[in-house]
């Protein structure tokens, strides 16, 4: 599985227990997996909101092909199966394979567990 730490530095691991540096040292990659990780699950982002969050200034066939390229790059650094899509316009990222502290953090704050939202907390 594929953790994710935001809180506190960033830090991205493989399944294999490898830093994924690619990604960390890209300011929008590493944002735009942020955004998506820190969707509630099984949650979706839209493409247009990505797209307004990172690539406004831009019109808008500069911004989607920015866009698909990010998207390829994360796909191609975390492997396949991980990003995930909900028709055209909504890209996810399957939980089965990626965890994250934010994401889990919520989670814990949900079920009123709040010694583990705590832990996770750094």
């Amino acid at each position: 599985m594929i953790t994710f730490r935001a809180f506190g530095a960033p830090e991205l691991r493989g399944s294999d227990g490898t830093v994924l540096q690619s990604i960390l040292t890209r300011p929008k990659l590493l944002g735009l997996l942020s955004v998506l990780a820190a969707v509630p699950s099984p949650g979706f982002c839209r493409r247009d909101t990505l797209l307004g969050l990172f690539w406004g200034e831009t019109d808008e066939k500069r911004g989607r092909r920015a866009l698909r390229q990010s998207l390829y790059y994360i796909r191609q650094s975390l492997g396949e199966g991980v990003l995930t899509g909900r028709g055209d316009e909504e890209i996810g990222l399957d939980r089965e394979r990626f965890w994250c502290d934010v994401a889990a953090f919520e989670a814990a704050l949900d079920r009123g567990d709040a010694e583990k939202a705590l832990e996770l907390y750094r």
